[in-house]
């Protein structure tokens, strides 16, 4: 997110969440190194994480936002479901490769 659009309106973002993102990545990370980089477990992982993305983001869409901060995470939004789609498309072309 544009950190001074959000600084200027005051957006805090709960450091809960910004803590449940990096332990995710930390998790996919350790569970790559640990059992090996299976690409169908790390895409499944990325999509999982993904998904939580989603969810988060529809959320904040539907508060009542200054339309200048809402139009941003309606853009990032985009590329949240943009990114999903890819993973999500990977993660079938992996499986019925192999």
């Amino acid at each position: 997110m544009n950190l001074c659009v959000l600084q200027m309106y005051m957006v805090v973002i709960p450091m809960k969440k910004v803590i449940a993102g990096a332990l995710h990545r930390g998790w996919v990370s350790m569970r790559g190194a640990i059992l090996g980089n299976d690409d169908l477990t790390m895409l499944a992982e990325c999509e999982r994480g993904e998904d939580l993305a989603k969810a988060h983001y529809a959320k904040a869409l539907e508060q009542n936002l200054p339309l200048n901060v809402h139009d941003i995470v309606k853009r990032q939004y985009a590329g949240v479901l943009s990114n999903h789609a890819e993973i999500r498309s990977l993660r079938y072309r992996y499986r019925s490769n192999n």
